[in-house]
C-alpha cells in the first residue's frame, strides 16, 4: 500500500468527532494567531497596510471554517459588545483628539441599532459616541449612522457597555452634540455603509465593512467583551 492509498484510507476511516476535533484545533491556532497581530500592532497606525496583508492568509483560512448564515440569523450572536483590536479603517479624528485604539468598542442590539463608542484624548479625555442603525440584507448589515456624541467622562473600568449603550438611547447618560457640521461626507452623520462577518463565535469576531462612498473594503477584528478591558500595558 502506497503512502497517497494509506492516506485516504486514514481519511476514510476517520470518525466526524475526530475531524470536528481537528477542526477546531485548527480554529483555534487561526484565531491565536490573528490575536496575536492585532494586539502586537494595537494602535500602530503607520503599517496598517503591512498588518493587514500578515492576517489576510488567516482570516482566508479561517472563513473556511465559518457557516454562512444570513445576517439576520447572526444577530443573536452579534448582539452584545465588541473589542476592537484592529481595524485598517481610516476615519478621521476629531479636532484637538485622538482614538485611543486600546479603548475602542461597539455595541451591537437586535433593535436596530448600535454604538461605537472610544476614549478620546485631549486635554481631556471624553467619550466619544457614534450611533448607527442597521437592516439585515442577505450576508449583509446595511448602516447608515444616525448621530454623534460627546459625553463628557471617560469610559471607567467597571461599565456594563450594553447598559451604557442602552442608557445614551433611551437619554439617561448625558451627552453634549459637538459643534460644527456633522454631516456626511465631512462628518458621519448619514454616511452610510455595509457589513459582513467572515468568521463569528462566542468570543471572536472577523468582519469586513466598507462605505459607500469608497467602497474599501476595510477588516475588523474584534474579542466579545462585557465591560471596558485594556490590553496595551
Amino acid at each position: 500500500m502506497n503512502i497517497f492509498t494509506r492516506g485516504l484510507l486514514l481519511c476514510a476511516l476517520a470518525s466526524p468527532a475526530a475531524i470536528q476535533a481537528q477542526d477546531n484545533s485548527r480554529i483555534e491556532i487561526l484565531k491565536q494567531g490573528i490575536r496575536d497581530i492585532a494586539l502586537q500592532n494595537l494602535g500602530n497606525r503607520d503599517n496598517l497596510k503591512e498588518t493587514r496583508a500578515m492576517l489576510n492568509p488567516l482570516v482566508d483560512e479561517l472563513s473556511g471554517y465559518h457557516t454562512p448564515l444570513s445576517a439576520e440569523q447572526d444577530l443573536p450572536s452579534l448582539e452584545g459588545a465588541w473589542k476592537e483590536i484592529y481595524s485598517d479603517d481610516v476615519e478621521p479624528e476629531p479636532p484637538g483628539f485622538r482614538t485611543d485604539r486600546d479603548s475602542t468598542y461597539q455595541v451591537i442590539t437586535r433593535n436596530g441599532y448600535f454604538y461605537n463608542l472610544a476614549n478620546l484624548k485631549g486635554v481631556i479625555t471624553v467619550l466619544g459616541v457614534l450611533r448607527g442603525q442597521y437592516k439585515p440584507a442577505g450576508d449583509f448589515l446595511n448602516i447608515e449612522f444616525t448621530r454623534v456624541a460627546i459625553r463628557p467622562n471617560a469610559l471607567s473600568d467597571k461599565e456594563n457597555l450594553a447598559d451604557l449603550a442602552q442608557s445614551i438611547e433611551t437619554g439617561k447618560a448625558f451627552t453634549v452634540v459637538p459643534p460644527g457640521n456633522n454631516r456626511a461626507p465631512r462628518g458621519p452623520v448619514g454616511a452610510q455603509g455595509n457589513i459582513r462577518n467572515i468568521y463569528i463565535d462566542s468570543d471572536f469576531r472577523v468582519a469586513t465593512g466598507s462605505n459607500i462612498a469608497d467602497g474599501v473594503q476595510d477588516l475588523y477584528v474584534l474579542d466579545k467583551v462585557t465591560t471596558p478591558v485594556r490590553y496595551a500595558e
